[in-house]
Parts: structure tokens; C-alpha cells; sequence
């Protein structure tokens, strides 16, 4: 299977690649990074794995001759910047991370959807001390009832650990 590697930016001896698929993938940008390494003409390449680019130094005569050299280690090159990610997406990717990340540090005792619960409920209490209890405090209060009626059952997580694509 190929791999679709994006052409962001190109000058002699030099070029910049978008592998959004992979982004955040230390060990997919490795070992790309050590293959590319190892080819004749490659003077340098430095992955960046949390914004998915890879630039490529070379000391190839022709852009050709590299873009043949990428195919053979399995890449795709598509000219220009690859499509944005949809607000939503990005969003529901963060969430999922917040979510392995509480899940992690609290070995698996907590989810997103108990965060959100103690901190309305936090703030009701903050509400509640200052003598807000009609329209704050009982709002904040209702929201983090609602959180609990939505309770996943049968290890089901408040926030799906993959965005869907």
C-alpha cells in the first residue's frame, strides 16, 4: 500500500513533505526518516512527527531522480498542500486524546464526561458560595446532571477514542 505524501514546499537540493495520515506517528516518521537517510544523494532529512512533515536535503541534479527514489520506498507524491481537516474532526481528534490522556492518568477510573461533571459542578459550588443559586448555580447544576444521565454503560467511553474518518 502506498503512502500519500504531499509536496508543501520544493527549491533545489530541498524538499518538504505532508503526510497527514501519519501525523503524530514517531515510529512511522523513523523509519521513513531512516530510509530516506540511506539512499545516495541524501544529505539530510529531519521528521517532525507532530506536525506530520519530513524534510527532505538532497544533492540530486533533477527533482525526478528524487521523486523516483520516494516512489520505490513506497510514496505517493501529490503537488501542493493536502485538504484541510473539517473543524468537527479536528475537534472530536482532541477530545479523544484529552480522553486516552484522563483515562490514562487515572488508569481508566475516569473519562472526559467525569471531568465535565466535577468541573460544572465546581462551578455551581463557586456560584452557590457567592450567592448565585438561582440562575448560575442551577444551570451549571443541570448540565452536570445531564452529563450523568448520559453515563455510558458496558465500557463504552464518553468521547470515541478514534475519530471517525
Amino acid at each position: 500500500m502506498r503512502t500519500v505524501a504531499w509536496v508543501v514546499h520544493r527549491i533545489t537540493g530541498r524538499l518538504r513533505l505532508r503526510l497527514p495520515d501519519h501525523k503524530g506517528d514517531a515510529l512511522f516518521f523513523a523509519t521513513l526518516a531512516e530510509s530516506v537517510r540511506t539512499q545516495p544523494g541524501i544529505s539530510g532529512v529531519r521528521p517532525n512527527p507532530l506536525v506530520a512533515s519530513v524534510v527532505i536535503e538532497h544533492e540530486l541534479e533533477e527533482s525526478g531522480q528524487l521523486d523516483a527514489m520516494l516512489g520505490r520506498l513506497g510514496l505517493e507524491l501529490i503537488d501542493g498542500e493536502p485538504p484541510a481537516m473539517p473543524p468537527l474532526e479536528v475537534l472530536l481528534g482532541g477530545a479523544a486524546e484529552l480522553e486516552r490522556w484522563i483515562r490514562g492518568i487515572t488508569g481508566n477510573g475516569a473519562d472526559l464526561r467525569t471531568l465535565g461533571f466535577l468541573a460544572l459542578s465546581t462551578a455551581a459550588l463557586v456560584q452557590v458560595s457567592r450567592g448565585n443559586t438561582l440562575s448560575a448555580a442551577s444551570s451549571l447544576i443541570w448540565h452536570a446532571t445531564d452529563l450523568l444521565r448520559d453515563l455510558p454503560r458496558g465500557g463504552q467511553h464518553a468521547v470515541p477514542l478514534e475519530p471517525e474518518r
